[in-house]
């Protein structure tokens, strides 16, 4: 037991542990618990992301996207959350759909959640897939950048971490939301202030 007690003593010395630990565990438990799109506007951040994943990234333009990717960001406003795995997304037909707040977002906001929609699409993956690698790609990104971050802050490393465990920053993390990389530049530019 002493052995034990002496590693979780070592372990808590360094507060970048106890954050990427924890956010890890609730971010991906976040990510795949919480109904798909069911985050505000998310369903949005998830046309904006797939289409940026497919080469179009220009802000402020209508969305030409897979009918199935608009059909499932939809289906929200009927009270829909359901994942769908089993269909794989059908790219022959497409539809163009206005991308309404998310469209006016620089690339730059969706990347973490572009890259894991691409890698589900190199599996051929359904909606439910994209939105899930998205949001598993955000919730790492988040954790990576802010453990470095407070790896790198001479003080405070026990607020950053504090902070970034804040339930709705997780939350917001496990989504495809564009919030994310918004939070970790703030903390960005924090530390570097404070250092």
């Amino acid at each position: 037991m002493k052995k034990y007690w002496s590693l979780f003593l070592y372990f808590i010395k360094k507060p970048e542990n106890v954050f990427i630990s924890l956010s890890l565990l609730f971010g991906v438990l976040s990510a795949i618990l919480v109904p798909q799109l069911s985050v505000s506007d998310e369903n949005m951040h998830y046309m904006r992301a797939y289409g940026i994943s497919q080469g179009r990234v220009e802000s402020n333009s209508p969305c030409t996207l897979p009918k199935d990717v608009i059909k499932r960001a939809e289906a929200v406003y009927e009270g829909n959350f359901s994942a769908d795995y089993s269909k794989p997304i059908d790219r022959n037909i497409i539809d163009v759909h206005k991308c309404s707040s998310a469209s006016g977002y620089p690339p730059i906001m969706h990347l973490p959640q572009t890259i894991g929609i691409g890698i589900a699409s190199l599996f051929n993956g359904s909606t439910g897939l994209t939105i899930l690698f998205g949001r598993l790609a955000n919730v790492l990104f988040y954790s990576i950048t802010v453990y470095l971050i407070i790896k790198w802050v001479r003080i405070g490393k026990w607020v950053f971490t504090v902070i970034g465990l804040i339930p709705l920053m997780i939350h917001m993390a496990a989504s495809l939301s564009s919030d994310c990389m918004t939070n970790v530049a703030v903390f960005t530019i924090t530390a570097f202030t404070l250092n």
